[in-house]
């Protein structure tokens, strides 16, 4: 398994998409069927996100010091690269 859902880019390698607008995706034909069909909960404890492209600074994110549970809205789909 990966984080993001591979975006196929027709001449390039597949990039990475990590976050899907709730405001858009079901107007979405990348999105659509994964909104439908594949929902689920990630847990996690936390989580981090770069703020700066280069070079990256990543910062980490958790409700409390101790890593408590809270979850993510989460869409899947399989992948298989040539």
């Amino acid at each position: 398994m990966s984080w993001g859902v591979p975006l196929p880019q027709q001449g390039k390698s597949a990039k990475r998409v990590t976050i899907a607008r709730e405001d858009t995706v079901l107007g979405s034909r990348f999105w659509r069927s994964s909104f439908e069909d594949r929902r689920r909960v990630v847990p996690v404890t936390s989580f981090s996100e770069p703020k700066d492209k280069i070079p990256a600074i990543w910062h980490r994110s958790a409700l409390d010091e101790m890593g408590e549970p809270f979850a993510f809205a989460g869409l899947w789909r399989r992948w298989r690269d040539d």
